[in-house]
């Protein structure tokens, strides 16, 4: 637990799984939870951090979140306002993998499925292009 920020749910099925006495880890997380060393708000905000420095989009760390058992709600305030302009993101995913924009269907299909991939939804994707299209 000392490496990294874990989530409720996640601590709560990892410790459960490495025990034979369950109730203990229900006392266990209530305590932690209460002294502030478990917090499922911290812990999506360093983890989208993190996503966001590896240039994935809002779909793939919200999917991600959802594996690891946080609530819809939560994701959704944490994606807003730690993204709130999901261009400057993609524009940085791209230019990492892409020196050039896409000069037939098939180079702009290849991107646009490597930023799906991302976690970039179509919308995100088309707009970007239009503007790169748009810059030369």
């Amino acid at each position: 637990m000392a490496r990294r920020d874990h989530s409720v749910d996640e601590l709560d099925k990892k410790l459960k799984s490495k025990t034979t006495e369950p109730q203990f880890v229900d006392v266990l997380i209530a305590e932690l939870i209460d002294l502030q060393l478990l917090n499922d708000e911290r812990f999506v905000g360093f983890f989208v951090d993190n996503r966001l420095r590896q240039g994935l989009g809002p779909k793939r760390i919200a999917l991600a979140l959802k594996d690891k058992g946080i609530e819809a709600e939560l994701i959704s305030e944490q994606l807003n306002l730690k993204a709130g302009d999901w261009s400057s993101v993609l524009a940085k995913t791209w230019s990492k993998r892409f020196k050039q924009k896409p000069k037939d269907r098939k180079a702009y299909l290849q991107q646009a499925r490597y930023l799906q991939y991302r976690g970039f939804s179509p919308d995100q994707i088309n707009s970007f292009i239009r503007e790169i299209d748009d810059e030369e």
